[in-house]
Parts: structure tokens; C-alpha cells; sequence
């Protein structure tokens, strides 16, 4: 540590600083003598410190706040305390320190099982709207104590960051309720120009508090980008219609959207009512929906990817439907659908376990070899049914394809043999557009299969 602190002497003009601190390689008495010698950088503009699973005493959380006073030009700041039990009095600390820092535009505070209550998330976002310069927020508080009190303050006290242009806001882990959910969704709604991600994964909140904080997601008219994840949430045990979808359809701007409901009890039913809100969506260009670990059946995938073919401004989808019982006609139903919406260049199917045998993957095969604007395509098919008869035209449709130039095929665990792979795999070779393939160790092709493409595709890429 001496010699570190030897070394900081040398740097007094060091602008961008990173640093990750071993857990088992210092002790609270040299973590406090780390943090004192970085006040010497006063001329530090972007500071990147990891103290992940650092168990920071009180006498710690000063060294650090007096550190972060002293770097009156620290723009840019990534701040890892997570899993350091810094709880209500360290968080109150740490945020009166930030207060300081008046020219900070980026923040990333992580803050994951730190112990921190409703108390500390008031202070921690009271603090935060005295930062008036802040445009980018990223803060990671999952595994707190947080409830209706928290969640409720931190959308009262969004509202004062009005240069706001990016917010990160990961709350999975906690006891969120719907009138949380609301008043987040309140405060949020303030912020009309923003881009954001939230994760609110293994919470208590209903259809109720979805609905409604769609409903105010959807009042941010010039948001063009949205990540939301409610992963593993008990949406279908509730009496209200789930009707999120179709209020973020109410956002005319929206450009890119991630919903991710994994294991959230989806019926087909709710799988409808998704793709009735999707269908809504003219201008959207991105879309990836995460549905694995529900229970769609053939019907609820046919419904949802017929309002999906209406989102005919799509260029790149992502779907993933690992682990529901969708089978052939799902697919089936899925990849026609799929197959109308005539702008789309870049498409990943997860269709894991879903009981998937020849019938559907070989229409699924015919379908998109014959997807005249597709470049990039990622399939994961791992736990199905296919058979060598089935991989054998899934190859070569794929390979007849007239504008397929990056091709992702992941297959294992299937009923193929070695020659059934050798055989799918070799098909490709009519696939003379493709640039880069990656099948994945799992599929194991042997080496005179591997030389073959090499030579007959001209790959740039082959892993």
C-alpha cells in the first residue's frame, strides 16, 4: 500500500482512474489509508472503484466521502459498495459526500445488499437531486429492504432531476407492492426526454401495478427507448386484465423496446393481450421479448406473432420462448407470422424446450431461407425433438437462402446422430451469402465437415 501510495505522488495529473480491490487482500485499516491517498488527484475527471464484498467500517465511508469532496472535477463516476453492509447511516454519508461532487454528469452507484431500508433510499434519492448536472443514472439497489416508503420517495425526488437523458434503475430483490409501483411510475412519467431501464424482478406487485405503471410509461412522449423487466412476478393471480403493452403503446416515439416477463405464470390468454398491445406499435424497430419459463401453448405463440406481423417497421426481434409447451404448430404459427413483416434484417429464436420436433423445424427452416431482407439469424433449439430428417432441412433451407450473411445455430441436445449434424451442417454450403457462422462446441461437426465450409462459404468467421 505504500508503494501505491508512492505511485499516486507520481500521477497528480491523472485524469481517468480504475480500480478493483481484492476482499481478502485488505483490511478496514488499509482500505482508510487507500482512500486518503486518492485526495491527491485533484485533476481526476472519470474514477472507476470496485469495492465489492469490502466490508467498510464507519470510519471508511469518511475516508470515502472526503475523497469524493476533494475531486471537484470528477465528471464521471462508477462506484461499487455492493455487498458491504454500508446500510442507512453509510448511505446517508456517501450521498451528503455526492452533494459535493457539483459537476458530475454519469453516475453508476452500486449498491446490491448493502443493507439499505426505506430510510436510507430517502436519503440516498433526496441527495441525488442535488447533483443538478446529472444527465446519466445508473443505481443498482437489489437485495434491500425496500418497500412502498422507498420506491415511493424515489419517484418523488426523479421528478427534480430535470437534465436527466438516462436512468438505470435495478430495485429486483425487494418487497415492491402496486402503490409503490404506481408512484414510481408517477415520477417517472415527469421525465418526458429519457431513456430508460428498470428491473423489477421477484417483487410483490399484481396486474394492478403493472397496468399502472404502463399506463404512466406510456405518458413519456418523447422516450424512445425502454428496458423493463418484471421477470418472475405473479401477473396471471390477479383479477385485472393485463394491459401494459398496450399503454407503452400509447408512447407514439417508442423506437426500442425489451419486455422481459420471464416466469411470470403467462398464460395464452396474457400472451394475446401482448400481442394486441404490440400490434399498436407502428414506429417500433427493436423489439425483444423475453417469455421464457411460462405456459404458452400453440395457440397463445399463433396469437401473439399475428398482431406481431402488423409492426411492419421491425428491423431486428428477439423472442425468446424457452421452456413453454408452444410444439410444432406454435412454431409454425410463430415463424409465418414472423415471415410477413417484410422489413426485418436481424431475427433470434429462442425455441429451447419447447417441444419441437421435424414438422415444425422444418417449416421453420423453409420459411426463413425464404426471408428476402434477413442478414443475421440466431436460432437456439437445444431440448427438442429434431432428428436427422429434421436437421437435414432445417441446413438446407437455410442454405438456399439468397441474403443470409451471419447465421448462429445452436442445436444440442437434440435426437440428431454425428452423420445427421455432419449432413445439416454441410447443407449450408449453398448458402453462398454467409460470411460468419457459429454452431457452438456442443454440435461437435468433425473436422472434414468444419474444413468443407471453410472452403465452399469463404467464412470470415467460424466458431
Amino acid at each position: 500500500m505504500e508503494y501505491f501510495q508512492e505511485g499516486l505522488q507520481k500521477c497528480q495529473k491523472l485524469a481517468y482512474l480504475s480500480i478493483q480491490i481484492n476482499s481478502s487482500a485488505i483490511d478496514n485499516q488499509k482500505i482508510n489509508f487507500f482512500l486518503s491517498g486518492l485526495q491527491k488527484l485533484a485533476q481526476l475527471i472519470n474514477l472507476q472503484l470496485d469495492l465489492n464484498f469490502i466490508n467498510i467500517e464507519s470510519q471508511g465511508i469518511l475516508e470515502l466521502g472526503y475523497l469524493l469532496k476533494s475531486l471537484n472535477s470528477l465528471t464521471t463516476l462508477d462506484l461499487n459498495l455492493s455487498n458491504s453492509l454500508i446500510k442507512n447511516d453509510g448511505a446517508l454519508c456517501l450521498i451528503k459526500s455526492l452533494e459535493n461532487c457539483k459537476n458530475i454528469q454519469n453516475l453508476k452507484l452500486s449498491l446490491r445488499g448493502a443493507g439499505i431500508s426505506d430510510k436510507g433510499i430517502a436519503d440516498i434519492f433526496y441527495g441525488l437531486f442535488q447533483i443538478q448536472n446529472l444527465t446519466s443514472l445508473s443505481i443498482d439497489l437489489e437485495h434491500n429492504q425496500i418497500g412502498c416508503h422507498g420506491v415511493t420517495d424515489i419517484g418523488q425526488n426523479l421528478v427534480q432531476l430535470k437534465q436527466l437523458k438516462t436512468l438505470v434503475l435495478e430495485l429486483s430483490f425487494n418487497q415492491i407492492k402496486d402503490e409503490g409501483l404506481k408512484n414510481l411510475g408517477l415520477g417517472i412519467k415527469q421525465l418526458k426526454s429519457l431513456a430508460l431501464h428498470l428491473f423489477l424482478r421477484y417483487n410483490q406487485f399484481t396486474n394492478e401495478g403493472v397496468n399502472q405503471l404502463g399506463k404512466c410509461l406510456g405518458m413519456c412522449e418523447n422516450m424512445q427507448s425502454l428496458v423493463l423487466d418484471l421477470g418472475f412476478s405473479k401477473l396471471q393471480c390477479d383479477e385485472n386484465k393485463f394491459e401494459l403493452v398496450s399503454y407503452l403503446a400509447l408512447n407514439k416515439n417508442l423506437n426500442f423496446l425489451q419486455l422481459e416477463v420471464k416466469g411470470c405464470q403467462i398464460n395464452s390468454q396474457i400472451a394475446e393481450s401482448i400481442g394486441q398491445g404490440l400490434s399498436q406499435f407502428f414506429n417500433l424497430q427493436q423489439l425483444t421479448l423475453k417469455l421464457n419459463f411460462n405456459a404458452i401453448d400453440q395457440l397463445g405463440a399463433c396469437h401473439l406473432a399475428n398482431n406481431l406481423s402488423l409492426c411492419q417497421n421491425l428491423n431486428a426481434l428477439n423472442l425468446e420462448f424457452d421452456q413453454n409447451k408452444i410444439g410444432d404448430q406454435g412454431v409454425i404459427g410463430l415463424i409465418s407470422n414472423i415471415k410477413k413483416i417484410q422489413n426485418l434484417e436481424s431475427l433470434s429464436l429462442d425455441l429451447k424446450n419447447v417441444q419441437l420436433g421435424n414438422q415444425g423445424i422444418e417449416e421453420l427452416g423453409l420459411n426463413l431461407g425464404n426471408q428476402s431482407h434477413l442478414l443475421k439469424l440466431k436460432i437456439s433449439l437445444h431440448g427438442n425433438n429434431i432428428d436427422d430428417k429434421g436437421g437435414f432441412s432445417l441446413g438446407l433451407n437455410l442454405g438456399l437462402s439468397k441474403s443470409l450473411q451471419i447465421l448462429e445455430l445452436l442445436i444440442g441436445a437434440n435426437e440428431l446422430t454425428n452423420f445427421g449434424k455432419n449432413q445439416m451442417f454441410s447443407n449450408l454450403k449453398y448458402g453462398k451469402c454467409i460470411i460468419a457462422l457459429n454452431i457452438a462446441k456442443k454440435n461437435s461437426i468433425n473436422q472434414i465437415t468444419k474444413n468443407k465450409l471453410l472452403k465452399i462459404l469463404r467464412l470470415t468467421k467460424f466458431t
